[in-house]
C-alpha cells in the first residue's frame, strides 16, 4: 500500500491545553479520528531551529529530550489529522513523507 509517514517533533515536557503532555494529546486525537496506530520515539541526539544540541546524556534528568510521534497512514488520514491539529492550535513541527507499507502474517 502507498501512503505517508507523518511525524511530529516536540520536547518531552511540552504541554498543551489542560496541562497534559502534548504527545499524549496528539495520540488521543489520532485515536479519536480512527487512526490505527501511532508511536512515540525518544531521540538520542539532535538540534532544532535554534541550533541548540539536545543530547540525551545532558537532558535525561531534565525531561528535555526530543520526541518524535510517527503515524503510517493514507493521505486522507494524514490530511485530516493535520487539519485537526492545526485547528486545536498545537505548537508542533511536522514532516509528511511518502511511504510504502504492508504487513506479513497478520489478521
Amino acid at each position: 500500500m502507498k501512503g505517508c509517514s507523518l511525524r511530529f517533533y516536540l520536547h518531552e515536557t511540552a504541554m498543551h491545553r489542560g496541562g497534559f503532555f502534548t504527545y499524549e494529546q496528539v495520540l488521543a486525537l489520532a485515536r479519536k479520528q480512527g487512526i490505527h496506530g501511532g508511536t512515540v520515539f525518544k531521540a538520542a541526539d539532535g538540534y532544532g531551529r535554534h541550533g541548540t544540541m539536545n543530547e540525551q546524556r545532558m537532558h535525561t534528568l531534565s525531561g528535555y529530550q526530543i520526541l518524535i510521534i510517527e503515524f503510517i497512514l493514507d493521505e486522507a488520514e494524514a490530511d485530516a489529522l493535520l487539519k485537526a491539529i492545526q485547528e486545536d492550535d498545537f505548537p508542533l513541527f511536522w514532516a509528511k513523507l511518502p511511504a510504502e507499507f504492508g504487513s506479513f502474517g497478520m489478521d
